[in-house]
């Protein structure tokens, strides 16, 4: 679901059906110089945040929609993501530092899915994590791909103690 894609004059993103990433790697062909970036089908929002101890944080997987270009033969286009986290797909195996559904020492999730929406609810430890950031993981199969499989989305979520000052910002530049 990760592609290389460049934004053409008309403000729309663009990417080469011949991209590929099954060995790891995102490879295009472009005939001509642009700035290019990653983009992705799916994504799990946000993909980083700050979270104060006993606090929570929402986390939703949006689809970003691509298709056909008919201007363009051979390239698809790339659609705006879904912002009310509405998805026609299957989630599963939420994890909190692969911790299925989190714990006490890394935090929690909770919440279910419904057919359309994917969100759970992060709620941070009483005391800093060992692992700070952590990552907060979702499976996510794309019914219309048959050849990739699932994908694992992720999101870092940084637990701070709001009491602490601002100790936790010395290491941030680093």
């Amino acid at each position: 679901n990760l592609r290389i894609a460049t934004q053409g004059a008309d403000g729309i993103w663009r990417s080469s059906k011949a991209g590929s990433d099954s060995d790891g790697l995102v490879r295009t062909t472009t005939t001509h110089f642009s700035d290019w970036s990653l983009v992705a089908g799916a994504q799990l929002r946000p993909g980083a945040a700050d979270v104060g101890l006993n606090q929570t944080q929402e986390l939703t997987v949006l689809i970003c929609g691509r298709g056909d270009d008919a201007s363009i033969p051979g390239e698809m286009q790339h659609f705006a993501c879904e912002s009310d986290g509405s998805i026609p797909l299957a989630t599963d195996g939420w994890a909190v530092n692969g911790v299925a559904a989190g714990n006490a020492a890394v935090g929690t999730l909770s919440g279910s899915d419904t057919p359309q929406r994917s969100v759970r609810t992060y709620r941070a430890p009483a005391a800093l994590p060992a692992q700070n950031p952590v990552a907060v993981s979702v499976r996510y199969d794309d019914p219309f791909d048959e050849i990739d499989g699932p994908t694992q989305l992720i999101a870092n979520l940084t637990v701070i103690d709001p009491q602490a000052g601002c100790e936790w910002l010395k290491g941030v530049n680093t």
